[in-house]
């Protein structure tokens, strides 16, 4: 039986829940298209064993692959090696599907044949109750070019979750698409590059992602990305490089939303060092030169960059990046700005 989708599931310590991700798979109608390969990242609790009594329920589906700790990216590119289906699809081990939107997406598959596949998600708690509802602003249950339809309405590429999309993976061979590994935080290259190959679309508005927010340890909490910040700078000087090796072969939009998607991580970077890391600012200061050296039109581009319409803070700083005066008139515009946004 030919299969429709592969999910892919990176799993490293996730006793507590893997049971309710894999629970969520689980489909009464349709499963047969479906591989399940959860990539066990050598974990040290029971998250091996877990994984491998839903292949003895269901030797057709599910697939484990035991490896040494390699991080998140490893487990995506020997996800992708292992995969069969015609569509790719991540979930992350601590994250679960709503199984009966889950059921719908695999129906809609196996009647489309376009390069990426859009559904919504949902944010929830450690009790399951939900945070918020995230939807794309698309032509639902339609097919549509992708590019062309930014194009003709004159709007920008959005921010995309990696929770949305579901990728042709003849597209991701076509690229030799590879996460970097050795670092957290390569989701952000799930969006990033393989974007650079999409034409059709389709837009399936059900909320088939669930999302946790507020896990302990969770690598997105401001602790976890502050003692991260070196593979927060790793992933970004991997972008910057897929942008600079992409240039002449992608069209202007996707240039743009690269740019866009650069930017937001850059942001995030300098702001840290900024607000919580004002003691190591060297640190920011070679990365910056680094950039400078790796994509001169990028560090210019980031040097326009504004923390309120009036002060492009970044370009400010490079004139006196020593100066705590300087630093701290910074910080106090960010923490000025992050308050009268969340006002």
């Amino acid at each position: 039986m030919e299969k429709i989708l592969s999910v892919i599931i990176p799993t490293y310590n996730m006793e507590k829940y893997l049971n309710r991700c894999l629970d969520s798979l689980i489909i009464d109608e349709g499963m047969e298209f479906l591989e399940v390969i959860v990539i066990n990242d050598g974990s040290k609790d029971s998250s091996l064993s877990i994984a491998k009594s839903y292949v003895e329920k269901y030797p057709n589906t599910f697939k484990v692959v035991d490896k040494e700790n390699g991080n998140y990216g490893s487990c995506i590119n020997r996800g992708l090696k292992e995969a069969i289906g015609k569509y790719v699809k991540v979930l992350d081990a601590d994250d679960h599907f709503s199984t009966k939107d889950f059921k719908a997406l695999i129906k809609t598959m196996l009647s489309v044949d376009v390069d990426i596949i859009f559904n919504d998600h949902t944010t929830i708690n450690e009790n399951g109750n939900q945070l918020s509802y995230c939807s794309n602003n698309y032509p639902a249950g339609k097919f549509f070019d992708y590019i062309e339809y930014f194009t003709e309405n004159k709007k920008t590429i959005p921010y995309i979750h990696m929770h949305n999309v579901s990728y042709k993976r003849d597209n991701l061979l076509k690229i030799k698409y590879k996460q970097t590994e050795g670092i957290s935080y390569t989701d952000v290259e799930w969006t990033f590059l393989p974007i650079s190959v999409v034409k059709k679309a389709y837009y399936l508005n059900r909320p088939v992602y669930k999302y946790l927010l507020g896990r302990e340890g969770q690598t997105v909490s401001k602790d976890s990305c502050i003692k991260n910040i070196n593979s927060l700078k790793t992933l970004v000087l991997s972008l910057i490089q897929s942008y600079t090796e992409n240039y002449k072969i992608v069209n202007d939009l996707i240039k743009q939303y690269f740019l866009y998607r650069i930017s937001i991580e850059i942001v995030r970077i300098y702001r840290m060092y900024f607000i919580d890391l004002k003691d190591r600012i060297n640190e920011l200061i070679e990365f910056d030169d680094t950039i400078k050296h790796t994509n001169y039109y990028i560090y210019e581009y980031i040097g326009d960059l504004r923390v309120n319409k009036y002060i492009k803070y970044i370009k400010f700083w490079r004139k006196y990046p020593n100066s705590r005066v300087v630093i701290s008139f910074i910080r106090l515009n960010i923490l000025i700005n992050n308050f009268i946004n969340k006002s």
